[in-house]
């Protein structure tokens, strides 16, 4: 778990309005983070049929239906500037994304605030 974390904070953060063009070489599965300022908000992983940059165009246009999707197109639309998104390539997502929030928890004592307690897989 530690390691999966150490790899994923050298991953530079991201302007959300990049997530719509993450290049092909992204076009694969992985997990990812989505943060509001200095908070992350929600960490995602893509099932093994899509991609990345799938899975953020979907949170970010609201056609996810999650409560994410509806915050992104709601709340914070009209301030994307203080939003960010890093991604990193991952063989199995749900995996990744289950010690990602484990490990958030064990940091922060919460999970991040648009995630739902994850299962393990």
């Amino acid at each position: 778990m530690n390691q999966l974390r150490q790899q994923f904070d050298d991953v530079s953060w991201r302007p959300a309005a990049q997530s719509f063009t993450v290049k092909d070489s992204y076009r694969l599965t992985g997990v990812y983070e989505i943060k509001d300022e200095n908070e992350v908000i929600y960490i995602g992983g893509n099932p093994f049929c899509s991609n990345v940059r799938d899975c953020l165009n979907a949170h970010f246009s609201g056609n996810d239906g999650l409560a994410i999707g509806s915050y992104l197109t709601g709340d914070a639309s009209k301030n994307w500037s203080k939003i960010f998104v890093r991604w990193m390539p991952a063989k199995n997502p749900p995996e990744g994304v289950y010690y990602l929030l484990q490990e958030h928890r064990m940091r922060h004592g919460c999970y991040p605030r648009f995630n739902q307690v994850p299962r393990q897989t």
